[in-house]
């Protein structure tokens, strides 16, 4: 083996332990990370699909206000639709 290809290998090798170190400290900075959320995702709602059932559940109630809004204002439309007709053709 060459000196060249030693030197070369040496310098790969660094390289290797550099990347390692910074990987190591990527790894602590996330497992931080994950630790610090855990409080806060163990006292969530454990079932989700509960969660999303309650909130689907109030739909129905809340279309059917939307139903009752839409025909009082449809109503009051055609009330006030007639009475203008009525004093177009009364001019």
């Amino acid at each position: 083996m060459s000196i060249g290809c030693s030197a070369h290998a040496w310098g790969a090798l660094e390289r290797a332990r550099i990347e390692s170190v910074s990987l190591r400290d990527d790894i602590d900075h996330v497992r931080k990370l994950a630790d610090s959320y855990r409080p806060r995702l163990s006292g969530a709602d454990t079932d989700f699909c509960a969660s999303i059932k309650r909130r689907i559940a109030s739909y129905p109630e809340l279309l059917e206000e939307g139903a009752e809004l839409f025909q009082r204002v449809s109503a009051k439309h055609d009330a006030l639709a007639k009475i203008h007709n009525e004093q177009e053709k009364n001019t």
